[in-house]
């Protein structure tokens, strides 16, 4: 036993911080301590390449993410400092000894741009917490806060109104009354009593650097009124850029700490993907910190995840072992009195285990230096170099490796120096970090399944009692390199295995050193852990149930059968005990991205001679691409037979890459016998040992593949001699010299950004070529200017003497359609351009180019589908390139084709014939679709200007053959022929087309119509002069007949339809003599009919009141008038219309005593009840049931009923008559009484229950039935009245506040009765109570009282400090000693609350 402990030579320093903080920035000096390294080092250079702009790729913002306890925090603030402090100290911290290493080159740049002229500075915001922000409009209006704050505290005070200054503008210049808003939202303001308090808030906010919360309620309030305020990103991006243009900033950039809990919370990533992109337009720069990788929130989608990648530089940051080495001896504080003895004492102890630092070191562990970790004593070099990558791996705000030195709580740095040595035990050995970071029960931050399983072993495992403390620790250790293994998912270092030789070095120098052997044999014999023989070595595993013999059989058997060398590599990873290791495979090795993913069609090839070929791949190939075959062989043999077969199959356009590193037998063993654990666990339910087998499997697998795309490969390329690479990157840039050699032409040479080979694109991308608009999103906007940097952008191609790829593929574009005469298939030009020496592939750059060599071509050319020919521009080129790009369906039956010369002559002259402009009028079709909305916009045929009387002069002959040629050409579905377009342009060309020219006006064609009517029937003319129609509105009618656009009129069908339209005219004149007002049209009779006669009858219903009234011939007009305004139905429908127009004249002569009947239901009501119902009823019942019908009908209108409900609803409606002139009394008597129109309206108007303020149970009762009059009998009804008019006095009071507000107070709370001593204070605590209450009506508020009594306390107790407690105080302070103690002895006896409460202060004064 020694009698020295650690802590008499060292501890932890005490200005060390274990979480940087902005109150630990305080200290000026304090950032200057934060040791670079290369995360911090990339952050820099994205930071600086940002701050440039010299490359719109390069103007992002940045994302910095990173576990707890990595260095976040004070990564930022050094970014805030290097960017703000004075020049002379940033160049310090570059030049220091310690971080020149890292950084120092970059301090040329740094400078630079901190320098450079005109000299800007930067602002730097940092906002630390977004939990409390949970909404776009919250994060946008907290950017804005956070700038101006930042702003006022430099010293700047240049800024355009901010959200709240405009919500304080709104309210203090009368646009918005606040106090309107907070009387209708009052529950949105329960922390304040007056609008005026609401309006301080907000100017706090402002002033004193306060909360959003008011701001925030007030905007949303404001958006339900419709008023807008600015709290759009376009608003805040406009607003930015006014800030740094006034105060002449260089750059914001705007550090946004603690940002994970918004992305938690948040369901939506669009606002903050519009703030990033603010740095592509003006430098601002959003700067994210969050201790999660954006690929980690559910909120962000994987569309948008792409985005991120494009559009931020994601940074993360992680503790490198020898960062935290520093980091960690700068903590540990070595106490001055014994340095020199520690220092020899250390020395002695570091030799105990210098050997594990040796192989450490010695086995290339990146960043591991001795020198260093003997800093570290009596730290033991295995934990500090696990401790350094649990760091990393860790994720919780509660345990990082800095508040481990700190900590004193088990397994902490400061606990072990306190206690230790003892016992023999100098060192802080890896089972101490179990404790610490997996065993500790307030903080289970682990979120791996696995490491979970193995916690919760341990803790089982080590409440055994057999275990010996030494066990413990083997146990502990074993327990933690499980819990590491399952956290890196298999894939971490060696060093993190559950290997026996890990587990010797973690204890070398320890007591257990030499026991060790013993040690793991007792535990594997306790079954608490069970050892796999390795080669070489042991791994531990924690111990399943027994696999029975006969179980292991049948997995042994499956696995043979089943997992064969070829399909355990091509298994899609979708059957059970199946991993998917191809995918594996082409994730970790082969790696292609952007055009590479489409070029290259790699097929992975497992070989095993003895059970699978090497097959050739080239006819399945696509044109625009490269065959890869890569080969892995499974053995040494397997390798040499695959090399001689590999020059066989390497083809044209397919190279094969043979891997000289195959997987080994011996190595399959090994997988095949995990695979059988796993199977065997799996059946057993032994989730925790399938998991371990099934990651055994996987490590196997992937160690391979890490061994291949490092190892050697022998590359088989067409008319090349085989040869040796090495490592995958070679591989990758020999199939990239050979995609060079096919394709010389090919989109690659012109732009590579990835986004321009993904698979999803559509029209647009070929409208930002052919029809460009105003704004050109990235990477189309980049793609463009490259090409205008290679002068072949806007531009004329087929001028341009250039070997780029473009040119060229116009020159063979242009080629083609000579060719073929300029009849070509879309198709076969597409797939030119696919093969050599171009290969476009379906792809966003591929339809780009396909659309700049076919631009050209969208102009006075047709395009041909196979059925139709339609005209080309560049609306329909782009979605024809479209659909041939992504192969649609009838892409292939799509043809180009020119105009001839008679179609050239025939457009120049229709043109010039129909005053059409050059986009209408660029082909055949294109006339002909023109022409048709030009006639159609006429509202007549062609053929009606036939009747023109000074046709004469210009050869009407000739002009009915010109307008016979043009309809057949206008109306016909066929291809336009030369033949036909040169006929009609010869016509054209005499005096014919001179008058079509002149005279192909609405007007013209208006007269000519009028002169074809007279003509053929006079009559109409007549009807036309009693309607007051003109042509037009004829017109009109006769569409509705003819049921078709007027342009396409036949005239001989005109011709039949001339009877009809005289009816169809007779018809409106009737109806407009009925309705006293005109008719324009078929259309709208039915609607000018109803509108004129909302409340009318059935024509039934009026047929049976004036037979029993006696007028059979008025009802016979009530019969004809019905099939009046069936006639546009029956024309519809093709009926035979029942009606003649000696018919029509009936209900023309019968108009006035028609409409009388509409317009006086009530007439009708009288009739019908006095036949129906023998009842005769006054002016005042004939309304009564009129407006009871109308109720009882609901929805349903009058004119829908039949006879038999007619009748009825009128007898009930009488019946009713008596009882309905009850309740109007009441009503009346209860108005003239209260003042109020119902009980509903006086709670409402008084804020209170009725039933509160009335004294007996009479009128309670009455005031109840008043509630529901209309379900009363006729009695009740009676009873009610009578006690209205009895007690008219008592009612008389209901309106008398002085009654009422006693009343109130009394029923709520009659101890405080007195104390309420003026009507003032009672209506306030009334309407304290009525706000509180929200929406619950008085009437409801009988079952609410106990709440209520609550509410109205809260209002006494304010009021009590700040009027009765004075006055009471006061009251007091007068009285003599004896008659005060005489007054509180009294009122104790009675007053239980005033007892209580002066007990509880006796009581406190005692004690204290």
């Amino acid at each position: 036993m020694v009698g020295w402990k650690y802590a008499d030579y060292i501890g932890v320093e005490q200005g060390f911080v274990d979480v940087y903080s902005e109150e630990v920035d305080k200290d000026s000096e304090r950032w200057k301590q934060f040791i670079p390294h290369e995360n911090m080092k990339e952050l820099l250079q994205k930071l600086m390449k940002a701050l440039e702009r010299g490359n719109k790729d390069d103007e992002k913002p940045i994302w910095l993410t990173g576990a707890y306890g990595t260095g976040k925090t004070f990564a930022s603030f050094v970014v805030k400092h290097l960017l703000e402090d004075d020049i002379a100290e940033v160049e310090k911290y570059f030049r220091n000894s310690m971080n020149i290493g890292i950084i120092g080159d970059l301090w040329e740049k740094f400078k630079a741009i901190r320098s450079k002229k005109p000299m800007k500075p930067i602002l730097v915001v940092y906002k630390s917490g977004s939990g409390h922000v949970d909404n776009p409009r919250r994060f946008l209006m907290e950017i804005q806060k956070g700038v101006t704050d930042e702003l006022r505290r430099k010293g700047y005070y240049k800024f355009s109104s901010t959200m709240v200054d405009d919500i304080i503008e709104k309210f203090d210049s009368g646009v918005v009354s606040l106090e309107k808003l907070f009387a209708k939202y009052r529950t949105e303001f329960f922390a304040f009593d007056k609008p005026e308090e609401v309006l301080e808030s907000l100017r706090n906010s402002v002033q004193n650097h306060g909360d959003l919360d008011v701001a925030e309620t007030l905007v949303e309030i404001l958006s339900k009124e419709g008023v807008y305020v600015n709290d759009d990103p376009d608003s805040l991006k406009k607003w930015l850029q006014d800030v740094i243009e006034r105060n002449n900033l260089g750059a914001i950039v705007f550090i946004w700490d603690e940002f994970t809990e918004y992305l938690n919370k948040s369901k939506s990533f669009d606002t903050v993907q519009e703030v990033a992109q603010y740095s592509a337009e003006i430098p601002f720069y959003l700067f994210l910190v969050t201790h999660r990788a954006p690929t980690q929130f559910t909120s962000i989608d994987e569309s948008q995840r792409a985005k991120i990648r494009d559009r931020f530089h994601v940074v993360r940051l992680e503790m490198k072992e020898i960062t935290a080495f520093s980091l960690m001896a700068r903590a540990i504080e070595i106490k001055p009195a014994t340095a020199d003895e520690w220092k020899d004492q250390s020395r002695r102890l570091w030799l105990q285990v210098e050997s594990v630092a040796d192989a450490m070191e010695s086995a290339g562990l990146p960043d591991v230096e001795q020198k260093e970790m003997e800093k570290l004593v009596p730290m033991h070099p295995y934990t500090a170099y696990l401790l350094a990558h649990i760091s990393n791996l860790y994720v919780s705000s509660q345990r990082s490796l800095f508040m481990y030195l700190k900590s004193k709580e088990n397994g902490g740095f400061a606990d072990f120096i306190e206690k230790y040595p003892e016992n023999g035990w100098y060192w802080i050995t890896s089972d101490r970090l179990w404790d610490y970071f997996f065993d500790s029960q307030a903080h289970p931050m682990i979120d791996n399944d696995g490491a979970m399983q193995v916690i919760s072993y341990a803790r089982n495992a080590m409440q055994s009692e057999s275990l010996s403390e030494d066990e413990v620790k083997v146990v502990k250790a074993v327990c933690l390199l499980l819990a590491l293994n399952y956290l890196e998912s298999g894939a971490g270092s060696r060093w993190h295995k559950p290997l026996l030789s890990n587990l010797r070095l973690m204890f070398t120098g320890t007591p257990i050193d030499k026991v060790l052997d013993n040690l793991v044999e007792k535990l594997e014999s306790k079954q608490v852990l069970h050892v796999n023989e390795l080669s070489g070595d042991k791994e531990f595993i924690l111990p399943g149930r027994h696999i029975p013999n006969e179980l292991r059989n049948e997995a042994e058997n499956f696995v043979n059968s089943n997992h064969t060398f070829d399909r355990v590599l091509t298994s899609a990873g979708d059957e059970v005990y199946n991993v998917g290791y191809m995918k594996k495979f082409e994730r970790k090795v082969v790696t292609l991205n952007g055009a590479d993913l489409i070029r290259f069609a790699v097929k992975v090839q497992p070989f095993q001679s003895s059970k699978s070929t090497l097959s050739p791949i080239e006819s399945l190939l696509k044109p625009y691409q490269i065959g890869v075959i890569i080969v892995l062989a499974f053995s040494d043999a397997d390798r040499e037979k695959a090399l001689e077969k590999a020059k066989e199959i390497a083809t044209k356009r397919t190279a094969v890459v043979v891997s000289l590193v195959p997987l080994g037998e011996e190595k399959w063993k090994e997988w095949k016998k995990y695979a059988i654990d796993w199977y065997c666990y799996e059946e057993m339910k032994e989730t925790s040992q399938a998991n371990y087998a099934r990651t055994k499997t996987e490590e196997i697998m992937d160690s391979w593949f890490d061994r291949i795309a490092s190892g050697d490969f022998m590359v088989f390329i067409p008319e090349k001699e085989p040869h040796s690479v090495r490592g995958i990157e070679k591989v990758k840039q020999e199939l990239i010299n050979f995609r060079t050699e096919l394709f010389p032409a090919g989109p690659e040479k012109i732009d590579t950004t990835s986004t321009l080979y993904k698979p999803s694109y559509g029209k647009s991308v070929a409208s930002f070529v052919l029809e460009p608009p105003t704004r050109i999103p990235s990477p189309y906007k980049e793609l463009i200017q490259k090409l205008e940097r290679d002068h072949v952008w806007s531009v004329d191609l087929s001028t341009v003497q250039s070997n780029h790829p473009l040119k060229k593929m116009q020159d063979l574009v242009d080629r083609i359609m000579e060719e073929r005469n300029f009849d070509v298939p879309l198709i076969e030009i597409w797939e030119r351009l696919q093969e050599p020496p171009f290969g476009l592939m379906p792809s966003p750059i591929g339809l780009f180019l396909f659309a700049c060599v076919m631009k050209e071509y969208a102009q006075g050319y047709y395009v041909y589908d196979g059925k139709t020919t339609q005209e080309l521009n560049a609306n329909r080129m782009a979605d024809l390139l479209t659909k041939v790009v992504k192969h649609d369906r009838g892409c292939e039956d799509l043809v180009i084709k020119r105009l001839t010369k008679n179609a050239q002559d025939f457009c120049k002259l229709m043109r010039e014939t129909f005053s059409l402009t050059e986009a209408e009028s660029t082909t055949p079709e294109e006339v002909r679709k023109s022409l048709k909305v030009k006639i159609s916009e006429m509202h007549y045929p062609l053929w009606i200007l036939e009747f023109d009387p000074e046709l004469v002069g210009y050869g009407s002959g000739t002009f009915c053959s010109l307008i016979s040629s043009l309809q057949a050409f206008i109306f016909s579905d066929e291809v336009p022929n030369d033949d036909q377009l040169k006929v009609i342009t010869e016509l054209l060309g005499g005096m014919t087309g001179q008058y079509l020219a002149k005279n192909f006006t609405k007007d013209r064609m208006s007269r000519c119509f009028a002169q074809f009517l007279t003509m053929e029937d006079e009559n109409i003319a007549s009807h036309m002069q009693k309607l007051n129609l003109d042509p037009n509105g004829v017109r009109d009618v006769l569409g509705y007949l003819l049921k078709e656009d007027a342009s396409r009129w036949n005239q001989e069908e005109v011709l039949n339809r001339l009877p009809l339209l005289k009816t169809a005219l007779l018809s409106m004149e009737a109806l407009s003599a009925v309705c006293v007002s005109r008719i324009n049209g078929l259309v709208e009779m039915e609607s000018i009919f109803e509108s004129r006669f909302p409340h009318r009858f059935s024509f039934e219903v009026y047929q049976i009141a004036c037979d029993a009234g006696g007028a059979k011939e008025l009802s016979k007009a009530f019969g004809v008038l019905q099939e009046v305004l069936r006639l546009p139905e029956r024309l519809n429908k093709g009926d035979a219309l029942k009606i003649t127009e000696s018919d029509i004249e009936l209900v023309i002569q019968n108009a006035s005593d028609l409409s009388t009947y509409l317009d006086n239901p009530c007439m009708v009501i009288k009739v019908l009840a006095s036949t129906w119902e023998h009842q005769e009823l006054d002016e005042w019942g004939e309304k009564e049931v009129f407006e009871k019908m109308l109720k009882m009908i609901d929805k349903t209108t009058l004119k829908d009923l039949g006879e038999e409900k007619v009748r009825e609803l009128i007898g009930k409606a009488v019946g009713d008559l008596a009882r309905n002139r009850l309740i109007r009394e009441i009503q009346e008597k209860w108005r003239s009484l209260t003042g109020t129109l119902t009980v509903e309206n006086w709670e409402e108007r008084h804020k209170m229950p009725i039933q509160w303020v009335l004294d007996d149970d009479t009128l309670k009762g009455c005031i109840k039935d008043i509630r529901a009059l209309h379900n009363l009998p006729e009695s009740k009804l009676v009873d009610i009245l009578d006690i209205l008019k009895d007690r008219a006095a008592d009612l008389s009071k209901l309106s008398d506040e002085s009654y009422l507000l006693p009343k109130f107070v009394a029923t709520i709370m009659p101890a405080y009765a007195e104390v309420l001593d003026d009507l003032n204070s009672m209506s306030q605590l009334r309407d304290h109570i009525y706000g509180r209450m929200e929406k619950k009506k008085p009437v409801e508020w009988s079952d609410s009282v106990s709440t209520i009594q609550k509410f109205a306390r809260e209002w006494l107790q304010r009021r009590y400090r700040e009027a009765v407690a004075r006055n009471v105080r006061q009251m007091l302070m007068q009285m003599h000693g004896e008659e005060l103690k005489s007054l509180i002895a009294n009122e104790v006896e009675n007053n239980t609350e005033l007892g209580l409460a002066l007990y509880e202060c006796l009581r406190r004064r005692e004690g204290g």
